[in-house]
């Protein structure tokens, strides 16, 4: 939004653009990366034991990395700007957990993130 308002929509759109090559480039071919609306974005990661955190905060860690690691030219004349990003994660499938479930408490994750200071990771308790 901030980048809308100050230099555009186009400029906000390559800059999404953007975010989503970084985050399709740091996850694995299997892994499924969408918009989620706004300026956020899904990441379902295949092939991860619902007990393995690690696996899980290690691949948001490239994320991040890989989002932040350098400038994103937001087109000519306007200035290269560099975006970080905060995530919520939740674990799963588990039982009893349904996919709106995962949903709700990856968001929670991502406004704990969000509120302790931004470009940073959390991970939705599995309880």
């Amino acid at each position: 939004k901030k980048i809308n308002d100050k230099y555009g929509h186009a400029a906000g759109d390559r800059a999404l653009a953007e975010v989503a090559r970084r985050l399709r480039s740091a996850l694995r071919g299997s892994d499924l990366v969408t918009r989620w609306g706004g300026e956020e974005f899904a990441m379902l990661l295949t092939d991860v034991s619902a007990q393995n955190s690690d696996e899980v905060l290690a691949a948001l860690d490239r994320v991040r990395e890989a989002v932040s690691a350098r400038p994103i030219a937001l087109g000519p004349g306007l200035p290269a700007i560099t975006v970080c990003v905060s995530e919520g994660a939740a674990l799963g499938p588990l039982p009893g957990r349904t996919a709106s479930d995962l949903v709700r408490i990856a968001d929670a994750a991502l406004y704990r993130a969000k509120s302790g200071g931004r470009n940073r990771a959390e991970l939705a308790d599995t309880e």
